[in-house]
């Protein structure tokens, strides 16, 4: 073992790099062969790893990992903190997923991965376990190598993108980035391991309930939702109060900082977020702004018979444009694939498959011909009503 190493920035550094290697390397056959258990096994080894940096290079645990009694402002203040940023990660989230449908595919095998196992088996494996194994890699070992760092900003940056680069997912790195500033944060304002423990447990914990909430008996819904720019009006609107929790729960954890600026500043983020969010859904929620240029709705009987239904839309100027579709079958039984396509056959919007979807997509048209094609799964002969509808309006006019 080695003796009297200074923690270091670097040191940091290179141990996360060592760990993910190892990580790489170990948790994808295990979660490969064993599933949520080579999950679990995996953030053991994980575990395991970021322990034994304090042991080799001799660091008190008591200062990498600080536990003292948590305090009824502390605690608040984390509960707080969690609301902001969970509300926070909702609505940019929600931004990316207009742009990447995948990231709701992501969010889906997620969801079914949770529940392969019983309940309280995934609350242990999902909530319990990374609470504090990532926790002690991530607001211990590291964030105690960054102590040095004379910016906190800075240490919670870097530290919040190590945490997003964690999860090897490009989709939800920005989100997880946030929830790693937020429980960096935390752990400086407080010097109190336990807290951002417990404010990465209540995070997941709520991940599985939504999950088991969502899927059903380990086989998952099978639908797609892309977020209509409504529901992005709305979270802004609603997002309008999350500046003052945040302002709230940094009194709480941090009531040295006293600053009036920070009142105005609250109140005029507040404001735009409103503003914003009136406005998008004034545009494309309330009055349907833009000029219809193909607007169908109808109601298919579907057995396996069924053809591809197929309509052309035809643009005669290039310019932005509002697509919007949804599927219905009351039944749940009927697949529907949905696909918006160019003159190349490239697909523009889709494909996006489901019993009961919708979806919709700013996007830009060159003048041209394109394909709107609704294709069926049904291998009965029995007919069964889909209804399905198609609209593109010309934003701007």
């Amino acid at each position: 073992m080695l003796k009297n190493i200074t923690p270091k920035w670097y040191i940091g550094i290179i141990w996360y790099l060592i760990t993910m290697g190892l990580l790489i390397a170990v948790a994808i056959p295990l979660q490969r062969n064993w599933g949520m258990y080579g999950a679990a096994l995996t953030q053991i080894v994980l575990l395991m790893a970021a322990l034994a940096a304090p042991l080799l290079f001799k660091w008190k645990l008591s200062e990498v990992m600080p536990v003292r009694k948590i305090t009824a402002k502390h605690f608040l203040g984390t509960i707080l903190l969690y609301i902001a940023t969970f509300i926070t990660v909702i609505l940019v989230s929600s931004i990316i997923s207009i742009f990447s449908p995948g990231m709701t595919e992501i969010g889906n095998a997620l969801g079914n991965f949770f529940v392969t196992v019983p309940f309280w088996v995934a609350m242990l494996f999902v909530a319990v376990l990374p609470g504090i194994c990532e926790e002690v890699l991530f607001r211990g070992v590291i964030l105690h190598t960054m102590r040095k760092i004379k910016s906190e900003f800075t240490i919670m940056l870097i530290v919040a993108v190590l945490f997003g680069i964690f999860h090897l997912d490009i989709y939800r790195f920005l989100p997880t980035a946030i929830l790693g500033f937020a429980m960096t944060y935390l752990m400086l304002k407080t010097g109190n391991f336990l807290l951002p423990v417990f404010y990465h447990f209540i995070n997941n914990a709520v991940s599985i309930a939504v999950s088991y909430k969502t899927f059903s008996e380990g086989v998952g819904v099978d639908t797609a939702h892309v977020v209509r720019l409504e529901e992005i009006g709305a979270l802004l609107i609603f997002a309008a109060i999350v500046p003052v929790l945040y302002y709230f729960a940094g009194r709480l954890l941090n009531p040295a900082r006293k600053n009036k600026k920070d009142k105005y500043a609250i109140i005029a983020i507040s404001v735009a977020l409103f503003v914003s969010g009136c406005a998008i859904l004034i545009n494309y929620g309330l009055t349907g702004a833009g000029t219809v240029i193909m607007n169908f709705n109808m109601t298919e009987y579907v057995d396996n018979d069924t053809a591809p239904v197929r309509h052309e839309l035809s643009l005669e100027n290039s310019g932005y444009y509002n697509l919007s579709f949804s599927i219905k079958d009351e039944t749940e039984t009927i697949i529907t694939e949905f696909v918006f396509k160019d003159e190349a056959g490239v697909n523009i919007f889709g494909p996006l498959a489901g019993a009961d979807i919708f979806g919709n997509k700013p996007q830009f048209l060159e003048a041209g011909i394109y394909t709107i094609e609704f294709s069926f799964d049904n291998a009965s002969s029995t007919s069964v009503p889909v209804t399905f509808e198609f609209t593109a309006r010309k934003i701007g006019g």
